[in-house]
């Protein structure tokens, strides 16, 4: 078991050089976080070490299937296995020392062969709706990740593509810019909209488009309510397996995403006791912020909605001086779309997922289907 870590660990340090100069042809790319990447959404992941143990020894398969996809998404794709988009890695513009080098790449290594779904996630369903090959997309989104992150996850997909822009590019940041290990902590509106700014400028400054080529199509996600996944009645009522037992999100998140029984001792080997530390990745404690704000005496959920809407209102402003600076020379490589729809979604409990903050893959269908509609809308029109 070391003896692999240790050399995955060798291979991923240099992964950044490694696929430095490589140029496929991606005709679009997702930069965003962890609902870009299909966390959570398999239907064999469940919030309990006992379960994820076995599918981290391939006791329990996360292998993608078309068989999955609701009879809409079926009659999309033909093939029984479900062709797999590029994930991108982190570029050595990342690398800040050695050690934090190789944990966070151990750490997308585990998680993106084991807890994420890309065949899952709303932009690879999105992409087959919008007749994007979904062999030519690359997605840089990472979980955890924040609006802040953009211009290093552009890096990535300029390292892999020799420079240039794809002809589409999707924005989706929604959740981590509201957590912090204090209120304070989370990302401010002001924050917020200078990051979308810079993001976009570093697009644009860096897209290798000549004059007079065709622009990129960039489209912007609008701020989802996630407020829902914890106040919403249905959703807190939701079923899930649990520390070994049947439980409710509700209950679930009472207990502070840990264990009620405190003689809670799950079967695993001697070598796990490790793994029972990290797994399932407790929301309250890297998110207490959004999971746990009764935490803080002086921060609500409404706190959390009202600052949601301030982003939104961001997210607006961004788009209207964008467009209004786009006769500028360096704004001309970029079209800049608002994509709204995201922003009124609202979830049933079958469409959260089974760690109650993450979405289910009928969650993720009718996130594609909601981005998809708009975008062939607004061609129609």
């Amino acid at each position: 078991m070391y003896r692999l870590i240790f050399a995955l660990a060798a291979v991923l340090f240099f992964a950044g050089a490694l696929s430095f100069g490589q140029n496929p042809a991606f005709d679009a790319a997702i930069l965003g976080d962890s609902i870009s990447t299909g966390a959570g959404s398999h239907p064999v992941l469940k919030y309990d070490v006992e379960a994820l143990w076995d599918v981290f020894n391939n006791k329990v398969s996360t292998k993608t299937e078309r068989s999955h996809l609701n009879e809409y998404y079926q009659e999309k794709f033909s093939a029984l296995d479900l062709a797999a988009p590029v994930r991108l890695w982190p570029t050595m513009r990342e690398y800040f020392g050695g050690p934090d080098w190789v944990y966070r790449n151990l750490l997308g290594f585990f998680s993106r062969k084991f807890l994420d779904a890309e065949e899952y996630s709303w932009g690879y369903l999105a992409a087959q709706d919008l007749g994007i090959d979904v062999t030519r997309l690359a997605i840089a989104a990472d979980d955890g990740a924040r609006v802040a992150n953009m211009p290093r996850q552009i890096d990535r997909v300029l390292q892999n593509t020799g420079g240039k822009l794809p002809a589409k590019v999707f924005i989706f940041y929604t959740g981590n810019d509201l957590c912090g290990m204090d209120p304070s902590l989370m990302t401010s509106p002001t924050d917020y909209k200078t990051h979308l700014m810079r993001g976009l400028t570093y697009m644009a400054r860096n897209s290798g488009k000549t004059k007079g080529e065709v622009p990129t199509d960039v489209y912007l996600m609008s701020y989802m309510s996630l407020v829902q996944l914890l106040d919403d009645q249905m959703i807190l009522e939701k079923k899930i397996v649990a520390f070994g037992k049947e439980t409710t999100c509700a209950a679930l998140r009472k207990d502070g995403y840990r264990s009620a029984d405190p003689g809670y001792n799950p079967k695993l080997p001697p070598e796990a006791w490790y793994f029972a530390m990290a797994m399932p990745p407790n929301p309250a404690a890297f998110c207490p912020t959004l999971f746990a704000p009764q935490k803080f005496a002086d921060h609500t959920l409404s706190d959390l909605a009202n600052r949601i809407r301030e982003f939104r209102l961001a997210e607006s402003e961004v788009v209207a001086e964008f467009n209004k600076a786009a006769e500028q020379e360096l704004f001309k490589s970029l079209r800049l779309h608002h994509i709204v729809s995201t922003a009124g979604l609202k979830f049933t409990p079958e469409e959260v997922g089974e760690d109650c903050f993450h979405l289910s893959l009928r969650g993720q269908e009718k996130l594609a289907r909601s981005v998809s509609d708009e975008i062939t809308s607004k061609k129609a029109h």
